[in-house]
């Protein structure tokens, strides 16, 4: 809990006592003097985030600098401090099923509030690709296996941390995650679905070649005989 303190105001008006904290931040100008708005403090973390990075050469995460001029759009230490607050460290994976040896995991210095798209748009950033192209899937902590797809209605707080406690849920990875880079937008997949078309050569009891396609999730009727 962050309250701000009335300049004028003695130590006893302001109810200081031992122990308390005090923050201090360099006045604002004129442009920053304003409240700052509900969609503009999500801007300044959103932002805050992009201007940290970690170093892992170690295998430990840690900060890199940040200049004064970098952090000078931050209009209110509220905002700071409720970024430090939320964030995460997630590491990310290539998916097995389209990684390649080029691709290396990273860490990201996330918030919990991020939603699946602000996630997938720093992932984006980092890999230099299309962010609408990526897919999450949380890991098993037992094998290390992609363990299921992640719903794109979600913060990064629920997509690592369920709110309700299942046997799946202890059993994931509350701090990675795996993506996959996809041939189409993830809202172009999401209205397909796979279906798997067996070639029986030979009737039923010799199978030559399955395939998998990508079909649009639309119903007919079908009517006759084959």
């Amino acid at each position: 809990m962050i309250e701000p303190m009335k300049a004028k105001s003695s130590l006893k008006a302001a109810e200081l006592q031992d122990g308390d904290i005090v923050c201090f931040q360099k006045a604002p100008d004129k442009r920053g003097s304003e409240p700052i708005s509900s969609e503009s403090e999500q801007e300044s973390i959103s932002h805050l985030t992009s201007q940290l990075s970690i170093t892992d050469g170690s295998g430990r995460s840690t900060l890199s600098k940040v200049s004064h001029s970098q952090l000078d759009h931050i209009d209110d230490a509220r905002v700071f401090y409720d970024f430090l607050l939320h964030r995460r460290f997630v590491k990310f994976f290539p998916h097995p099923r389209t990684a390649t040896p080029e691709q290396e995991p990273f860490t990201l210095p996330l918030s919990g509030k991020h939603e699946y798209d602000q996630v997938a748009t720093k992932v984006g950033e980092k890999l230099k690709i299309d962010p609408t192209h990526l897919r999450f899937w949380t890991i098993n902590v037992t094998t290390g296996n992609p363990k299921a797809t992640v719903k794109r209605v979600q913060t990064l707080q629920t997509i690592l941390n369920p709110p309700y406690s299942t046997f799946s849920n202890n059993n994931q990875r509350s701090d990675a995650l795996y993506y996959e880079l996809l041939d189409m937008s993830l809202s172009e997949l999401d209205t397909k679905k796979a279906l798997k078309i067996v070639w029986l050569s030979e009737g039923i009891t010799k199978e030559v070649r399955s395939h998998y396609l990508t079909h649009h999730m639309r119903t007919y009727r079908a009517a006759g005989s084959l």
